[in-house]
């Protein structure tokens, strides 16, 4: 094989590789530079831990509830319905669970029981 098909094909492999990494990053919401290494990724539930790459974790660490308007401690933070977490908007808050609505996708985050 020639010098110059060797490199044909490497640049060909090359490019494929790195075009199937950008394909598979786009639906990892997780990076190596932005994740605690010591933090789990699953609950002890075996749910699923949101994480806005760069921001904090959507723990689901207590609820406020009320029939009028209750509120929801995510993370360190407070949030009431219809407020915004990342890119999500805050849907329903129930006794022990909260609704996050991104377009048509909804997410679940339940208190976990100790």
């Amino acid at each position: 094989m020639r010098f110059s098909q060797r490199i044909t094909i490497l640049a060909f492999i090359l490019l494929m590789q790195v075009s199937l990494m950008k394909l598979f990053a786009k639906n990892y919401p997780f990076t190596n530079a932005d994740r605690d290494p010591f933090s789990p990724l699953v609950t002890k539930s075996g749910q699923i831990i949101l994480k806005k790459t760069g921001v904090k974790s959507y723990v689901l660490k207590g609820i406020i509830y009320s029939d009028g308007s209750s509120i929801a401690v995510i993370g360190d933070e407070l949030y009431k319905m219809n407020d915004h977490i990342g890119e999500y908007t805050i849907a329903k808050i129930g006794k022990k669970k909260v609704l996050l609505k991104r377009g048509k996708e909804i997410v679940v985050l339940k208190l976990e029981e100790k």
